[in-house]
């Protein structure tokens, strides 16, 4: 029997049987609703406890999405993770298309394999992992760092899955353009305002992690045209968006997650490969997942141009 084949643009969740991963469910189940989008539910048993009960012809190789008659080998737990979490869905909406994506190995490996077919992962900020004392469980970071395709981490508070506000940091670059496309974007879909943070970052800023310093008048009407070029042409494009800009000097990480509460969700942009030049700026995706208390959206941006 042949596995299943990922819909395009689909929208991912990982589901491993913790409250974390019901939340990410229950937020994944939700957009995709919206964006009328089938949902996948993505489950990646250990290859040792695997085998360890299970026969099989031939061993499939990492990341490879098993069929129906494979995922009955994978042993009662991962059946029952997925019978759940698919229970979960038909009763928050029966109509929604659901795809189940049973695997083996490490799930951070399936996780990325996964993103490269589809249209977003969401994950829950930790799962049932060994580094449960940290703020971001390892496979979280991993998936966000690396995948191919937009990853959004539900925080552990965000019970709700309504999107109160869109938050979306900008500095000028190319990067930042599409991030804040996508944030529009995300903003006219789920039907949310969206505050636009232009950050203004300096040495003394970084020394002393302010935010609110006061800046020159010639410098606040520098950094508006800039902002204002930003959203010019994106305002005509998505007019359903209330979208608010405002001006913050710090450190980006800072601003957006002292800017952000829960309910609301950071839109940020990330390069999973960058230059030494690009350094700083990609790092600030990760940053702001290990500070922010609500949901965070990171956006991949190695296709965009330097």
């Amino acid at each position: 029997m042949e596995p299943p084949r990922l819909p395009p643009d689909a929208v991912a969740v990982a589901v491993d049987g913790s409250d974390g991963a019901a939340r990410a469910t229950a937020w994944a189940v939700e957009h995709a609703r919206t964006a009328r989008l089938p949902l996948v539910l993505v489950h990646a048993a250990p290859a040792a406890d695997a085998y360890g009960g299970a026969v099989w012809t031939e061993r499939p190789e990492a990341g490879h999405v098993l069929s129906r008659e494979d995922e009955a080998s994978l042993g009662a737990e991962a059946t029952q993770v997925l019978d759940a979490a698919e229970s979960a869905v038909r009763s928050a909406d029966g109509e929604l298309p659901v795809v189940r994506a049973p695997m083996l190995g490490d799930p951070r490996v399936a996780l990325l394999d996964v993103a490269r077919h589809v249209g977003l992962v969401v994950l829950g900020s930790r799962g049932r992992g060994p580094v449960r004392s940290l703020l971001l469980g390892s496979v979280s970071a991993s998936v966000a760092r690396h995948a191919a395709c937009p990853v959004a981490v539900v925080r552990d508070h965000d019970a709700d899955p309504t999107v109160r506000r869109v938050v979306v940091g900008v500095d000028g670059s190319e990067g930042s353009r599409q991030t804040l496309r996508y944030a529009y974007g995300f903003a006219s879909l789920r039907r949310a305002p969206l505050l636009v943070v232009h950050c203004y970052w300096d040495v003394v800023a970084a020394v002393n992690r302010s935010l609110d310093r006061s800046i020159s008048d010639e410098e606040v009407a520098d950094l508006g045209v800039v902002v204002a070029e930003l959203v010019a042409g994106l305002a005509e494009d998505f007019p359903d968006v209330e979208a608010h800009v405002i001006l913050r000097q710090g450190l980006v990480d800072t601003v957006l997650t002292n800017e952000a509460m829960p309910g609301d969700v950071i839109v940020v942009g990330h390069r999973t490969h960058r230059s030494p030049q690009q350094f700083l700026y990609g790092s600030v995706a990760i940053a702001v997942l290990e500070r922010a208390e609500s949901t965070v959206l990171v956006v991949p941006l190695d296709t965009a141009p330097s």
